[in-house]
């Protein structure tokens, strides 16, 4: 991965991290920078705020603060650990990003997506 492609994919998992706590703002934030496939899988952004109210994602909008540990990068994809704090502890997800092949966003870094650390899927 080239230095330029390395900061691009860092800015936007650093923007997800920081939109950690923002109510439906977070879900929007997501939602405007999610891939095409991972908008068809959850549908529009209505569908993303709900489910950012569910238990599994809801410290994403809820939470105090988030931090971004364990960055790795391969080729045109890279995930990160997001540790978010919450008013019970940590809970941590993984987060991944990877560069738009097709479409309108071709060539964008896009969020490709979230599971949460310890829940079965």
């Amino acid at each position: 991965m080239t230095e330029g492609a390395a900061d691009e994919a860092l800015a936007l998992l650093t923007g997800l991290a920081g939109a950690v706590g923002n109510g439906d703002a977070a879900a929007a934030h997501f939602y405007a920078h999610a891939s095409d496939r991972m908008r068809g899988a959850l549908g529009g952004e209505a569908h993303f705020v709900r489910a950012f109210t569910n238990e599994r994602f809801a410290p994403l909008a809820y939470g105090s603060a988030a931090r971004l540990t364990e960055v790795r990068q391969v080729g045109d994809s890279a995930r990160a650990t997001l540790a978010v704090t919450t008013e019970v502890g940590t809970v941590t997800y993984v987060v991944a990003v990877a560069k738009a092949r097709f479409g309108e966003r071709a060539g964008t870094w896009c969020l490709s997506g979230v599971a949460r650390e310890g829940v079965d899927l």
